[in-house]
This record gives structure tokens, sequence and C-alpha cells, in this order.
């Protein structure tokens, strides 16, 4: 993987079949640069990462792009007031399962590589699970406890989930 400095103003090293169609005019810009770089610190200090806009500021799209950089699979789920307790539970559940699996992946890769004496370095897929427009919702408590707490109903998120 290559760092964000290297990969610079372009989308140049980030594999073409990687991109998602709608980023291939994104660019990296000193403004989306800096952003992305402190989602990355956050996301490694394993901290929360709250992002703040006007609608339509970039949001989603600078984590869509980071996702991509780095090779990390993104999950979304729009939450406006409606959107019922099963929905979010559901979802949450979900991604925290193909974390797991991607977990489980680079253990079985990791067990491969010791055995044959190579230098173990398979690492699980990151997975970042954004819950967009949050404010706007009831559940506040639950939404908490998946952000802060890393837990939902008990159970732990996957270390490879990083939510936003």
């Amino acid at each position: 993987r290559r760092s964000l400095w290297e990969i610079g103003s372009s989308n140049e090293g980030v594999p073409e079949d990687k991109w998602p169609a709608d980023l291939r005019d994104f660019r990296l810009t000193a403004d989306n640069y800096v952003k992305c770089a402190m989602i990355l610190q956050r996301i490694r200090a394993g901290l929360p990462v709250v992002l703040l806009g006007e609608a339509g500021c970039g949001k989603t799209m600078v984590l869509r792009a980071l996702a991509a950089i780095v090779g990390a699979k993104i999950r979304t789920l729009p939450i406006d007031a409606g959107t019922p307790l099963h929905a979010i539970l559901d979802f949450v559940v979900r991604t925290n399962m193909k974390a797991r699996k991607y977990e489980e992946r680079a253990a079985e890769l990791r067990a491969i590589q010791r055995a044959r004496g190579h230098k173990v370095t398979a690492k699980a897929r990151d997975v970042y699970m954004f819950l967009d427009e949050i404010n706007t919702n009831p559940w506040l408590p639950l939404l908490k406890e998946i952000i802060c707490d890393r837990r939902v109903r008990g159970m732990r998120l996957a270390p490879n989930v990083h939510v936003m």
C-alpha cells in the first residue's frame, strides 16, 4: 500500500478496478489530504471518527476515496428520523460479521505464512462503517454504544471495524 503522500493529487497508484467510478474525478487536494490524514490518525489510535459539515460538503466522498486508497471496505447506512431500530442493528451486525470473516481469513493466511517460514504480513481488511446523519435519529444511546463503546447490544465489534 502506498501512503497518502505518495499518491499525491491523483488517483495514480490505486488500481483502476478498485477505484469507484463516481470517484474517478476525485483529487486529493491539500484540504482533502489533511482530512484523510486526520481520519487515519484517529483510526490507528482506535478513536471514534466524527465528521461534521454541511450537507454536500464532501464528507462521504472523502471517506469513500480514503477507503479506496487504503483498500478498506466501506459500508454506509444513511440514517434519518424514520430509520427503525432493527435496520441499524441489522446493518451493524452484518458489517461486523463481514469484518470478522476478513479477520478469520487473515488468521488463516498468517498461519500459512508461519508454516512456510515466510515473514508474517497478512492483515485483516479494514471495514469502515459510516453511519450518515446520525444526529437526526432517536436512537442516539444505541449509536453512542456503537461508536464510543464499540459494542452493539453487548457484542464487541471486530478490531478491524472503524465506525464513523
